[in-house]
C-alpha cells in the first residue's frame, strides 16, 4: 500500500469554516470564520442515517427459536455536533447574542488559493438551519493566557456533504433529437432509472414523440415511440406519478397526455394510453397518486388518479388569469405555478384554492419556478433574470448571477441550501448551481465537470430520494448541436 501523505489524502489543515447566521435563506450572508464571524470549529459530529428494528417470528421448525423475515426502519434522530467558539477581541459574540437563533454552518475541506471563496470548494458539509441546545462558556484563572472558548450543542434536520459533479452524456445514439422533458424513477436509491422525452416532430419526415429510458444505474439505454401519439405531437414534460410514466404533449388543439404503467420488476414502460382535454406545459407530482398540470389560458387542473383518465380543472381560465402556464411546483401545501406576462399563482391549501401573487415586476414571461417553503419561492424569466422571495411573493429581489443571461428554462433545488438553474447565454446552455442557499452561485470546476458545450438544457430532474444523494445527482435535457438532442448524467466520481 502506497504511504499516504498530504498530497493523497485531505488533512485537517485545509478545513475551514463558514457560517450563514439566521439559516438557509438567500438574504442572510454567508459569512467566513476568523474574517468576518468568530474563529469557531466543529466537532463530534453525530449523523444518524435511521434507526432500524429487526422483524423476527417464531422459526416454524424450532420451537426453541426465531427466524429473521425483516426489518423496521425508523426515521433518524436529528444531527448533533459541537462549536467551539473563540471569542475575537472587541467584538460582541454573535453566538452568545443571538444564541435561539437558526444557523447555518459549511465546513469545507481543500486547498486553495482563497480561502475565503466559498464557490473554490471541493466538499462542503453543510449542517442546515441548526438550534443550539446547550452553551457551555469558557472561562479559566486569572493568571492564565488562554483563548477563551465557548462551546455550543446544535441539532440540526440535515447534514450532508456535496463535492464534485461529473456529466457524462447518455444514449448518444438514441437522443436524435431535442430531448423536452427529463426524470428520475423510483428505484433502488433513486438513482438507477431514468427517463427522458424527445421531441421527434422535427425530423425528417416527422415521427411520435419517443421516450428514452435506462432502468439500471450504467445499463442500457433504449427507446420506445409513444403508442398512438402523432407525428406533430410535441412533448412538453415526463413525470413519474407512483408506478406510471406521465408525458404531456402540445397537440395543436385541446392538449393530451399518455400514461403508460411501468413493470414493477424492470421498470419499462408498457403500452401507453392517450387521454385528451389537458393541454399542459408542465407536471408536478407531490404524491404516488396526486398530479397537478400547468396549462394553458391560466388554466390547472388536478387528478387523483393518474390512469383513469378523471381529472378537475380546479382554477378556470380567466379566473385569475389567462396567460398560459409554463410552470409548476410546490412543497407540502404550498403550489405555486407561473406563466406568460410575469404571471405568478399560488396555493396554500395543497392546490384547493388559488390568488394571484403581487407581480415580480420581471417584464417578461415567468418560465421556472421552484418552492423551497411556504414562504421561500425561486423564479426564472425568458430574459434570463433569477427572482426570489421569502414572504410568499409579497416582496421579490432579483438574484446576482455572475453572468449576462438570455434565457431560464428550470431551477429546481435539492434543499433549501442546494439548487441549480438550467440557463442560456446567447446560443450557449449554461448551468449554474448554488450551495449557499442562492447566496453564492458558481458554473464549473470544482463543483461542475466536463459539463461540455451544447445549445441548451430543457428540463433539470433531480432523484427524490434521500438528501445526501439528491444534492449529488442531476439529470440534464436539451438541445445539443444542429437538431441533435442531448441527455446528460452527473454524478459524483465515487472512490
Amino acid at each position: 500500500m502506497a504511504k499516504p501523505n498530504s498530497g493523497v489524502v485531505e488533512t485537517k489543515g485545509a478545513i475551514r469554516y463558514f457560517v450563514q447566521r439566521g439559516g438557509s435563506t438567500p438574504e442572510n450572508p454567508v459569512r467566513y470564520s476568523g474574517q468576518d464571524a468568530q474563529f469557531l470549529i466543529i466537532e463530534n459530529t453525530d449523523r444518524p442515517l435511521s434507526n432500524i428494528d429487526p422483524i423476527y417470528v417464531p422459526h416454524e421448525r424450532d420451537a426453541s427459536s426465531f427466524r429473521y423475515v425483516g426489518r423496521n426502519r425508523q426515521p433518524p434522530d436529528l444531527a448533533t455536533f459541537t462549536v467551539q467558539y473563540m471569542r475575537y477581541v472587541g467584538n460582541f459574540p454573535a453566538h452568545l447574542a443571538t444564541i435561539d437563533d437558526f444557523v447555518t454552518f459549511y465546513q469545507v475541506i481543500g486547498d486553495t488559493t482563497d480561502l475565503s471563496d466559498l464557490s473554490t470548494a471541493k466538499q462542503v458539509t453543510i449542517m442546515g438551519d441548526a438550534e443550539p441546545t446547550s452553551l457551555s462558556e469558557g472561562g479559566g484563572a486569572w493568571d492564565n493566557s488562554e483563548q477563551i472558548i465557548d462551546e455550543v450543542e446544535y441539532a440540526s434536520p440535515r447534514v450532508y456533504t456535496i463535492g464534485k459533479i461529473a456529466f457524462n452524456e447518455v444514449g448518444g445514439s438514441v437522443v436524435t433529437s431535442e430531448v423536452k422533458g427529463v426524470t428520475y424513477g423510483r428505484r433502488g436509491s433513486g438513482i438507477e432509472a431514468i427517463y427522458a422525452v424527445v421531441d421527434s416532430t422535427v425530423s425528417s419526415p416527422g415521427s411520435p414523440p419517443v421516450v428514452i429510458y435506462r432502468t439500471k444505474h450504467n445499463g442500457t439505454v433504449s427507446s420506445m415511440a409513444i403508442t398512438g401519439a402523432a407525428s406533430t405531437d410535441v412533448p412538453t414534460d415526463i413525470a413519474v406519478v407512483g408506478k406510471y410514466l406521465v408525458v404531456t404533449v402540445d397537440d395543436g388543439g385541446s392538449g393530451a397526455i399518455f400514461v403508460s404503467e411501468l413493470d414493477d420488476d424492470t421498470g419499462v414502460p408498457g403500452t401507453f394510453t392517450k387521454i385528451t382535454g389537458v393541454d399542459a406545459n408542465m407536471i408536478y407530482a407531490p404524491t404516488a397518486r396526486t398530479v397537478f398540470y400547468a396549462c394553458d389560458g391560466g388554466v390547472i387542473k388536478r387528478a387523483s388518479d393518474v390512469s383513469s383518465g378523471n381529472f378537475e380543472t380546479i382554477l378556470s381560465a380567466g379566473v385569475l388569469t389567462s396567460e398560459d402556464l409554463l410552470a409548476i411546483h410546490g412543497l407540502y401545501e404550498t403550489i405555486v405555478a407561473v406563466g406568460n406576462n410575469d404571471t405568478v399563482l399560488y396555493s396554500t391549501d395543497r392546490g384547493d384554492n388559488w390568488q394571484a401573487s403581487v407581480s415580480p415586476g420581471t417584464g417578461a414571461n415567468i418560465t421556472a419556478v421552484s418552492v423551497i417553503n411556504g414562504s421561500t419561492w425561486w423564479i426564472g424569466t425568458s430574459a434570463g433574470d433569477v427572482y426570489y422571495t421569502t414572504d410568499k411573493g409579497n416582496t421579490w429581489t432579483q438574484a446576482d448571477l455572475p453572468a449576462a443571461l438570455t434565457g431560464i428554462n428550470d431551477i429546481k433545488f435539492a434543499s433549501p441550501e442546494v439548487g441549480f438553474v438550467a440557463a442560456v447565454e446567447g446560443s450557449t446552455a449554461r448551468l449554474y448551481t448554488t450551495y449557499t442557499a442562492g447566496v453564492n452561485w458558481t458554473t464549473g470546476s470544482p463543483r461542475l465537470e466536463n459539463l461540455g458545450t451544447w445549445t441548451r438544457f430543457n428540463r433539470i430532474a433531480l432523484p427524490d430520494t434521500r438528501i445526501s444523494i439528491a444534492a449529488n445527482h442531476i439529470l440534464l435535457g436539451g438541445l445539443g448541436s444542429g437538431t441533435d438532442g442531448v441527455l446528460l448524467s452527473g454524478e459524483p466520481p465515487l472512490m
